[in-house]
């Protein structure tokens, strides 16, 4: 898929960095830092990977209740082997 590094974008789908300054507009944030990113209220959507077997989860779940102090609803959704 076609990308660029924050420093480089010019109109490209994918953003890949860990700070924009001035932000262009995009949908979707994919968060995998341990913490809330700078700006994240701006984007349309966010996403977060959570590994629970890393020790992020306590992590994971202050940063879902900043979501909701921040007057959003998040969603979760629990991936793994799938029950026969």
């Amino acid at each position: 898929m076609p990308h660029a590094g924050v420093q480089a974008a010019d109109n490209e789908p994918i953003v890949i960095g860990t700070a924009s300054g001035e932000r262009q507009a995009f949908d979707l944030l994919i968060n995998l830092a341990g913490d809330l990113p700078e700006g994240w209220q701006g984007y349309q959507r966010l996403a977060e990977v959570v590994d629970p077997r890393t020790g992020a989860l306590p992590a994971a779940r202050d940063r879902f209740r900043q979501y909701r102090s921040a007057g959003y609803e998040p969603h979760y959704h629990k991936l793994g082997k799938a029950k026969r």
